[in-house]
């Protein structure tokens, strides 16, 4: 039975498969904020065993020769299942979602009876090659790859792979593009619109809009979320399974106080109870139509993140601060996307210097 622990500063987890006892570390600091998180780890684990006893069980694994049975249908549903997860209102989650939308890409190129451990390099490169033959950009080459490569590592992990086909060096470089943010027109009649059509759609693309979360993460919110009083709010980002604590600005605390109605919604009740990614992005795109909004500009649910982050990287926030804001671990992504739209405030720095 799978057991949770603290070793040093972070979670541990102690488990059984192919009848070997391992150790992995679940990467969250030991706090209180990712005591929740850890437990998740520790069910996905649990999970994991059960499926690993049920295999040997009926034949699938022999823990002396995992290779050579296991097919690549058979590695894809013993995975998905650690990665997968229904929220409040029974939709699955975006993740496991894509995962899913990857494989079915990837089985089209590998016959899904094929032993996991005949998938070769050339494999790999077939794959990318159809990928480029159906017109898919590179960015979405990027992340099809890191899924698979999500997959294959999980694969290594459990050992039923010695080595991954999938390596660095396949991933295409990637593109930076200009980023799209909305122009003052479109986001006022967007909200208009919502606004008149379902006031709490409008709520919830003016909160995208002032905190920059993704929308799964926004509507997983809580009341209890939420401190006025303390000036700060938690976001749980499902991205990388971790807690944040985040401030309440000035613009954002009187759209709360004013808009979102505290006090009529129950402590551990969701903010935007009934409503789902899917479901908030269908009535986007529905609202695009209607306003007639040139298609070329590319709106997307990302697009209020990216108008978030780009405002406040022209007010001049650091990296750093952006990157805390949007729950980024690294600067990285943060600088090469949103730096790049600092222009107007760069120009007038260095006429100050004049």
């Amino acid at each position: 039975m799978a057991s949770l622990y603290q070793k040093r500063t972070k979670y541990y987890i102690d488990y059984t498969l192919n009848g070997k006892k391992k150790t992995m570390s679940t990467d969250l600091e030991y706090n209180t904020a990712n005591h929740n998180a850890a437990l998740r780890r520790l069910k996905e684990i649990e999970v994991l065993e059960k499926k690993n006893k049920l295999m040997i069980q009926h034949g699938i694994i022999d823990p002396r020769e995992p290779e050579r049975k296991i097919s690549l249908a058979d590695a894809i549903a013993l995975y998905l299942p650690t990665i997968k997860k229904v929220d409040a209102n029974g939709d699955q989650d975006n993740h496991s979602r894509t995962f899913e939308v990857v494989m079915k890409q990837f089985c089209n190129t590998v016959k899904p009876s094929r032993p996991i451990t005949s998938i070769s390099h050339l494999d790999m490169k077939n794959f990318i090659n159809s990928c480029t033959a159906r017109g898919n950009s590179k960015e979405t080459m990027r992340t099809y790859l890191a899924y698979l490569r999500g997959f294959f590592n999980y694969l290594l992990e459990i050992e039923l792979l010695e080595k991954s086909p999938l390596s660095k060096r396949m991933f295409p470089q990637s593109e930076i593009k200009n980023v799209v943010i909305f122009d003052t027109d479109s986001i006022t009649a967007i909200f208009d619109r919502s606004r008149k059509k379902d006031k709490q759609l409008y709520r919830i693309f003016k909160m995208l809009l002032l905190t920059g979360a993704r929308p799964c993460d926004l509507l997983r919110l809580k009341a209890d979320d939420i401190d006025m009083k303390g000036g700060t709010y938690n976001l749980q980002i499902s991205k990388t399974s971790r807690q944040i604590i985040l401030p309440i600005y000035d613009e954002l605390y009187g759209f709360i106080k004013k808009d979102l109605k505290l006090n009529t919604i129950e402590g551990d009740q969701l903010l935007f109870e009934g409503y789902s990614v899917v479901r908030i992005g269908k009535c986007f795109r529905r609202i695009l139509c209607e306003l007639k909004i040139d298609k070329r500009k590319r709106y997307n649910l990302k697009t209020f993140r990216k108008t978030f982050a780009s405002e406040f990287a022209g007010r001049g926030l650091s990296d750093g601060d952006i990157a805390d804001l949007l729950g980024h671990t690294s600067t990285s992504t943060t600088r090469k996307y949103y730096k790049r739209m600092n222009v107007d405030a760069l120009r007038e720095r260095m006429n100050k210097l004049r």
